[in-house]
């Protein structure tokens, strides 16, 4: 029954295409409005493929974009062009027919930003023009993502971008997609069966997948997500360290650095969480001034308006006065330093099956001849003191 579904969705979606398709035209790309953000090194690797193809006229460079029928009747007239014309092959040296717009207008592409940036690099001046795929504004949902999803010619999606779109087809946000979803863990598993197989390790985990959802609130933390260490992360055995570590990370970005707040959160760019991550403006002078400096300039919190700019900052300082900023980067990082550590504890204290570090050190301590109110500490081979604590120390 799913696939019949699957068969069926696929068979609407390609007809939806055919009728909301209005043609291939070329544009100004100084009109082009995206809604992502964009990446200096993609964009240096697309400058290298576009070297022959500088019009991109290839069917796997050209960019989708929306368009209502009144916007396009009025640029067909003052284009001088017909609906015909836009469905026809381009001519071999001049492309696509070139579509103007009134003034001010912008048009919203569905993606395609980097694809964007690196024409304008290498297209030459009065020239800059870039082959655009126009649908109808008013198309089915399921084609809507598919254009809005593609990567054609943009690099293979990050660990991220994975995860939330599968999250977000499974219903955490809204509807669940299962046709959506059902194609996203197709091109996970195309890129990597591990990373398929490490994702679904935790989404099959309560306390994971709720710990690993705070990207779906601040997806630009998703850009720290490691999907081909998981099952590393499963074979050290430190849940306990690994939640309390990922914790921290929702207790930092969400509750005190965006106080919980939806659109903050929302407003919180990659650029943001690079420039914070792994820094302590609130203790270190050297990454306060740093930071300080990006904040002033909008490198970081471009999104914030001056004065909001100024509060989240204050809440950045306040966060860190006793510790570093961590992310998702940050705590794949710290992983790799914990592991070789984590391995001599287990030679020291065999773990039964299942058993995590902590619980395997639970169960091997004894409590002989310790104090009341006093916590007994090995300092060397041969030396032991007492410290102040209590039973639960």
């Amino acid at each position: 029954m799913q696939r019949s579904n699957c068969i069926e969705r696929e068979r609407r979606v390609a007809v939806e295409r055919s009728t909301k398709y209005w043609g291939t035209v070329s544009v100004d790309i100084d009109i082009l409005e995206f809604p992502n953000e964009e990446e200096e090194e993609n964009i240096d690797k697309l400058v290298e493929l576009f070297q022959n193809d500088y019009r991109g006229l290839n069917p796997r460079y050209r960019i989708p974009a929306k368009i209502d029928k009144h916007q396009l009747d009025a640029a067909l007239a003052l284009s001088g062009l017909t609906f015909q014309k836009l469905k026809e092959a381009p001519d071999r040296i001049r492309g696509y027919p070139e579509l103007k717009f009134p003034a001010g207008f912008r048009l919203k592409c569905c993606q395609g930003l980097h694809r964007s940036r690196a024409a304008a690099r290498i297209l030459p001046p009065g020239e800059r023009c870039w082959s655009i795929d126009l649908y109808d504004s008013d198309i089915d949902p399921d084609l809507d993502a598919e254009l809005r999803e593609g990567y054609s010619a943009e690099k293979e999606p990050n660990d991220g971008v994975v995860y939330y779109r599968i999250r977000t087809y499974q219903g955490h946000h809204g509807p669940a997609n299962p046709f959506l979803e059902s194609r996203w863990w197709a091109l996970l598993k195309y890129n990597s069966k591990q990373k398929k197989k490490n994702l679904k390790g935790i989404l099959d985990d309560p306390y994971y997948k709720a710990a690993f959802d705070i990207q779906m609130d601040i997806l630009a933390l998703g850009d720290g997500m490691e999907l081909g260490v998981i099952h590393k992360m499963f074979t050290m055995r430190c849940d306990e360290l690994a939640l309390k570590y990922l914790g921290h990370i929702k207790k930092v970005w969400k509750d005190e650095i965006c106080e919980k707040n939806p659109e903050t959160m929302q407003k919180i760019d990659r650029s943001t969480v690079k420039a914070l991550q792994h820094t302590a403006p609130g203790c270190c002078k050297k990454d306060r001034e740093d930071l300080w400096k990006k904040l002033q300039s909008g490198e970081i919190f471009s999104a914030f308006a001056e004065q909001e700019r100024q509060i989240i900052w204050d809440r950045v300082l306040s966060a860190s006065t006793t510790r570093l900023i961590p992310s998702l980067f940050t705590f794949f990082e710290d992983l790799n330093y914990l592991e070789g550590p984590l391995q001599s504890l287990k030679r020291l204290v065999p773990l039964s099956r299942k058993e995590t570090i902590s619980a395997a050190l639970l169960r091997a301590y004894k409590d002989i001849n310790q104090e009341p109110d006093q916590v007994k500490i090995q300092e060397s081979e041969s030396i032991m003191t007492f410290v102040p604590g209590t039973k639960a120390n």
